[in-house]
Parts: structure tokens; C-alpha cells; sequence
């Protein structure tokens, strides 16, 4: 599980966008013990400035009556980066 590399490369997003919504995602969904609301608050603290993570953000944080899906444990973000790597 993580961000849609090819995706955003396709549409046009700037290297820096990458690596901003790359590190946020780390931020929510990588290893931690914090709650979740507690990621999303550091993650908006970290990103503050990032209008594409802003926009990901404001998206988690509507409410909805489907929600948003979590990974049942930490992600092994190592993983990820080996393969997107290559």
C-alpha cells in the first residue's frame, strides 16, 4: 500500500509534490505509536505549507459516512521504497 507514484507522475506532479505527499503518507500510515489523530496533526504541522498534502489532509479529515479505510497494522515503509526504487 501507498501513494499512486505512476499516477502522479502522469499527471504532472513536480518532484517536490512527490516527495511532500511521500512523507506525509509516511507520517499517517508508517510505523508509530501514536493515534491516528495525532498523525494527522503532526502531519499537518509538518506540511503546513504543502497545498497538494492540504488537500489530502482536508480530505481525511471530512467526515463521511463511509470513512476512510486504515491499515490494520503499521506498513513496513522500507518495503515501499525498495520497490519503488527499482
Amino acid at each position: 500500500m501507498g501513494i499512486n507514484l505512476i499516477g502522479m507522475k502522469r499527471r504532472g506532479f513536480a518532484r517536490p509534490q512527490i516527495h511532500a505527499m511521500r512523507a506525509a503518507f509516511r507520517t499517517l500510515f508508517g510505523l508509530g505509536d501514536q493515534v491516528f489523530a495525532e498523525r494527522l496533526k503532526v502531519a499537518e504541522a509538518q506540511h503546513a505549507g504543502d497545498a497538494t498534502v492540504a488537500e489530502v489532509l482536508d480530505f481525511i479529515r471530512a467526515s463521511s459516512r463511509r470513512g476512510l479505510v486504515k491499515p490494520t497494522r503499521d506498513l513496513d515503509l522500507a518495503e515501499e521504497d525498495q520497490e519503488t526504487a527499482e
